[in-house]
């Protein structure tokens, strides 16, 4: 349900329109269709109020409300201090869930109602003494706009989604996880850090994640950005991570999600895949069609990998260490071949600067492989 008062209507289309984009991207994967509905598809009953009849047709029927309040706090019921709040609170109180957005876009002074306008602040200061759980702050229609994305599939996904891991008995008794290798180090990393947080970072650059020390996604590199938002999809799926309640840019782990990490460390799990090499050297391995990989670093913490289509990516500690590891797989089952630049040391990680050919089998692997 769409619960506003009525000085924010075009960010009730701006729901709708995301409901629709978040149905025509989702809703065939996640076997989920939302209907956004609000007061406008009421309709007239004979004997009841208006706040009544929209309780009745709309809000009790409602799976998730999304709530927004601007300048006015809305007309005050028998109940509540507005329609509005009424709804949220109704809503919250049956134990649903809400995202509830608070407009800080500038006011014009002849059309602000100010003691409306202050009742808005006093909900918004009431917020966390309320239980309303999810709620944000925006600046601008655009900022709206992509708050709502993000936090309408981060709310999906965590929430109206019936994960494929959603028993601990069933994870041990299986002993296996299809996640990929790229979740696994997400999970691991946020098993490590000192509140077991994920932080995802929206900048110029694109979508980034970090987590204690470690870093997900490279700044200019669409493409690991794309992975690993993927990863953390997979993780929410697989309900080893959610949202945290103060807001929608920090995601914690499940009680699943310390489980399997425990089993992971005691090396208990096994990851399924059914090739003879591991699957990160097999994902590797995918990039010889692309032709000839030079890595290069110069400390030891960091490296660059170069493609020959001119395609550049930034390697962190933790990934730098894992490419290497799954190289050398791959040269010792005889897929890769190595030309070490004999101008800089050849100490892998420490400055050094290597040239990785695919092999004949290599690139017939590659071509063949179903990964």
């Amino acid at each position: 349900m769409i619960a506003s008062p009525g000085d924010v209507t075009i960010e009730r289309e701006l729901v709708r329109k995301a409901i629709e984009s978040w149905n025509s991207t989702h809703s065939r994967k996640e076997k989920t269709i939302l209907l956004p509905v609000g007061w406008e598809d009421a309709f007239a009953e004979s004997g009841d109020s208006g706040q009544d009849v929209i309780n009745s047709q709309i809000l009790n029927n409602s799976d998730l409300l999304i709530g927004i309040f601007w300048a006015k706090l809305g007309t005050p019921t028998s109940k509540h201090p507005s329609g509005t709040v009424g709804e949220i609170l109704d809503h919250i109180k049956s134990g649903k869930k809400a995202m509830i957005y608070f407009s800080d876009q500038k006011l014009s002074p002849s059309v602000l109602d100010t003691e409306q306008y202050k009742q808005v602040r006093d909900f918004k200061k009431q917020a966390d003494n309320l239980n309303l759980g999810f709620y944000r702050s925006y600046t601008s229609g655009d900022e709206f706009k992509s708050f709502l994305s993000k936090d309408l599939s981060g709310m999906i996904i965590s929430n109206f989604h019936s994960p494929e891991f959603n028993s601990s008995t069933n994870q041990n008794k299986q002993n296996k996880l299809s996640l990929s290798s790229l979740s696994i180090d997400i999970l691991t990393a946020m098993g490590e850090s000192s509140g077991g947080t994920l932080a995802r970072l929206d900048v110029n650059t694109g979508t980034r994640f970090h987590s204690g020390s470690n870093h997900f996604g490279n700044p200019g590199d669409p493409r690991s950005q794309a992975e690993a938002i993927e990863a953390v999809e997979e993780l929410v799926h697989s309900n080893l991570i959610k949202l945290g309640v103060s807001g929608g840019d920090v995601y914690v782990l499940t009680a699943e999600g310390y489980r399997l990490i425990e089993e992971i460390e005691e090396s208990s799990i096994s990851i399924e895949f059914e090739h003879d090499i591991s699957l990160d050297a097999a994902l590797l391995l995918k990039d010889a069609v692309h032709g000839p990989l030079t890595f290069s670093s110069t400390n030891g913490t960091q490296a660059v990998l170069e493609y020959q289509s001119g395609e550049v990516k930034f390697l962190s500690h933790m990934e730098m260490t894992k490419f290497l590891k799954s190289m050398d797989e791959l040269l010792i089952k005889g897929y890769y071949t190595e030309h070490v630049d004999e101008s800089m040391k050849s100490s892998k990680g420490v400055n050094c600067k290597v040239t990785y050919l695919a092999t004949h089998k290599g690139y017939d692997y590659a071509a063949n492989s179903d990964i």
